[in-house]
């Protein structure tokens, strides 16, 4: 009994910090996320990058990308498309990675990857997003969030 009455007076006082630190407009939130989660390779996104990122995680790992390949020089630095769209679409501290191995891929090719893609995944906005939360991570640009 003396433990669940402890357990309530914690849970109480925490409440009363949060609500307290709230009214008087001390909450952490987005600047403690940033600090946290920086030396991780992780940015903020917007709710409509967030909305994006669940339409790009649709990739079902077919591999028909992969069939249909990026340019050689892509190929070359990774291990098949698939791979490299898998890592896009779910691991932001991937992107520097990744970054470097789109930075031949032209909106003609991703096009005609995406139009056999059975998952529909939006590789062009995919490629676009990596480009510029990539450049954010490397201090090159500014993230949206």
């Amino acid at each position: 009994m003396l433990a669940f009455l402890r357990t309530v007076v914690l849970l109480a006082w925490s409440l009363a910090r949060v609500l307290a630190s709230r009214a008087v407009g001390r909450g952490r939130g987005l600047r403690e996320f940033r600090r946290a989660y920086a030396a991780d390779n992780l940015l903020s996104l917007s709710p409509d990058e967030r909305a994006f990122m669940d339409d790009a995680r649709g990739c079902i790992a077919c591999g028909l990308c992969s069939l249909g390949a990026l340019p050689a020089e892509i190929r070359a630095n990774s291990h098949g498309n698939m791979n490299l769209f898998l890592a896009a679409s779910r691991s932001m501290p991937e992107y520097g990675v990744v970054l470097d191995d789109f930075a031949a891929a032209d909106e003609g090719t991703l096009e005609a990857l995406e139009a056999n893609c059975p998952a529909q995944v939006p590789m062009r906005a995919l490629v676009r997003f990596v480009r510029r939360k990539g450049q954010a991570l490397a201090g090159n640009g500014p993230s949206t969030a």
